[in-house]
């Protein structure tokens, strides 16, 4: 044994009874609490990261649809139309405002998401 706990290889394994002290169940390691903890973050928040990054892609495009929607409104009721099209409320919501006026309002479905779907697909 080279005192460190391990037998020299190739030496002969040699089995004792194992004491009454010995049979006690050992204290959880690190390595099992961080693997149940990285077990209870990959439940919980994977989803979570999922759904926060899908509205992030798909935040502009919604934006544009509920313009669009009251835009259509307005035309519904007698008003003038600001846009044309899906590509003109695009472009005219870049003009006003640039990268800021597409993910308006964003951190709303980001946070919603992300506890949703950590909720909904994590339990």
């Amino acid at each position: 044994c080279d005192g460190l706990g391990a037998p020299p290889r190739g030496s002969p394994r040699i089995y004792s009874r194992s004491r009454r002290s010995d049979r006690r169940a050992a204290p959880p390691t690190l390595w099992v609490r961080t693997a149940s903890m990285y077990s209870t973050l990959k439940q919980f928040g994977l989803p979570a990261v999922a759904g926060s990054l899908a509205v992030l892609v798909s935040h502009p495009l919604e934006l544009t649809k509920v313009r669009l929607q009251l835009d259509n409104e307005l035309k519904a009721r007698g008003s003038v139309g600001e846009y044309k099209g899906w590509l003109d409320c695009v472009a005219t919501s870049w003009r006003r405002g640039g990268f800021r006026n597409l993910w308006r309002g964003v951190q709303f479905g980001v946070a919603r998401e992300f506890f949703f779907n950590a909720a909904r697909i994590g339990s």
